[in-house]
């Protein structure tokens, strides 16, 4: 991994997009993530290698995921505590499961790294609608057309999907 990124440093690689569907986002790696605001912060810090060597965190969403129990009490869920004998399921999970000695700092850690994420990048937060997507209706009349060679309608929305190889740009 860390080759690639040199590489696409190199060569001036850059994933362009306006719009990124939240799928896509929650895919993307999230160690050297391409929309960090800050390069660097504090990636060899024990909460951060723990996540990365026990908790075996690889991408965005599962970023999402270790760090969404620090917002249950506000939420109304499992009751996790910010302390190191917190009882709720996905810390005992953490603690006994993968060996975790701190499952709050390793949320805490997953949580500081999302909101290092430019909003763009970042799957928590809200987006609006771009409003220029074809229709299910239109978008299965397209698929109708292009089996039976015939024309059809463009779809202007700016939304990037699946795969990532179409976000990435050499210049």
């Amino acid at each position: 991994m860390a080759r690639a990124v040199k590489t696409a440093r190199r060569y001036n690689l850059s994933a362009e997009a306006r719009r990124l569907d939240s799928f896509l986002q929650e895919q993307l790696p999230i160690w050297a993530h391409l929309g960090l605001v800050e390069k660097g912060t504090r990636v060899n810090s024990p909460a951060a290698k723990c996540l990365r060597d026990k908790h075996h965190l690889r991408s965005v969403g599962e970023c999402v995921r270790i760090a969404r129990r620090l917002m249950y009490r506000i939420h109304g869920g499992d009751d996790h505590y910010p302390t190191v004998s917190c009882h709720c399921m996905d810390c005992c999970h953490d603690r006994n499961s993968l060996g975790c000695s701190h499952p709050h700092k390793c949320a805490a850690m997953a949580a500081a790294m999302l909101h290092n994420l430019a909003p763009k990048w970042n799957p928590r937060t809200p987006t609006v609608d771009d409003g220029l997507s074809l229709t299910p209706r239109r978008k299965a009349q397209n698929v109708d057309a292009v089996a039976a060679g015939m024309n059809v309608l463009f779809d202007p929305s700016v939304t990037a999907r699946l795969p990532v190889a179409n976000l990435l740009r050499v210049f």
